[in-house]
């Protein structure tokens, strides 16, 4: 064992009560030995599989509709992915990138959803070029 692992091990028990993160953190900590009704399980992760999928989702999405996310690496882009409702604010988001489009050229904005707001959205794309709209 690690002179790390020794240390952590040892501050652990000075802890009155311990907030698990995941159950894996949770059962670790039930394996040294730190007693189980001292442990709150809070599951405050993110479950990367949904996300990893969601990802994929998005990206045959913009390239059904031509875009290919590689040409924006090197470029300064903003993509919004979601529904484009009144409460969502989707007209602060077009003038606040416009403001960063004035401090930087490379700047693009991609925005993938819809809702009741995305004429908004769709003329907004139509007087700026560096907008790409997805519906």
């Amino acid at each position: 064992m690690s002179l790390r692992e020794k240390v952590k091990k040892k501050f652990i028990f000075f802890s009155d009560h311990f907030f698990a993160y995941t159950s894996g953190c949770k059962n670790y900590l039930i394996s040294i030995g730190y007693p189980e009704c001292r442990i709150t399980d809070v599951n405050n992760s993110i479950d990367m599989t949904q996300l990893v999928a969601a990802r994929i989702l998005f990206e045959n999405k913009l390239c059904k509709a031509g875009f290919s996310l590689k040409q924006y690496r090197e470029r300064n882009t903003v993509i919004y992915c979601g529904g484009i409702y009144s409460h969502k604010n989707i007209e602060f988001l077009l003038a606040a990138c416009k403001k960063v489009r004035l401090k930087l050229d490379d700047f693009r904005l991609i925005v993938v959803g819809d809702g009741p707001d995305a004429h908004i959205v769709r003329q907004f794309a139509q007087c700026n070029d560096w907008v790409e709209y997805v519906s």
